[in-house]
């Protein structure tokens, strides 16, 4: 389990950290993080959301993701039946 520590990272960085945790897990193994998840429609305003403040001024890529950036990050490194219940979202291994 990952908690609030994978949004101090950019898309790149974030893809290769889940594809090591993948490669380590066995198949049935479960991911699970729980981040600020940022909503949709904030996301597209031209207002960055308030979580993602400091983490503008604080790290050089760091960002509050939508639930579709994790969906992609976790399918990228390989994950399957990604799932969110508030901020916890779980990825599977094949």
């Amino acid at each position: 389990r990952v908690r609030n520590a994978l949004f101090y990272m950019g898309p790149s960085e974030i893809g290769a950290v889940l594809s090591r945790v993948r490669r380590a897990l066995r198949p049935g193994g479960i991911f699970v993080t729980e981040d600020t998840i940022a909503e949709e429609a904030v996301a597209r305003d031209a207002y960055p959301p308030v979580d993602s403040l400091w983490l503008y001024a604080l790290t050089a890529e760091g960002d509050t993701y939508t639930y579709s950036q994790w969906q992609s990050f976790l399918a990228q490194a390989g994950f399957v039946r990604i799932t969110r219940s508030g901020s916890i979202i779980r990825a599977e291994v094949p």
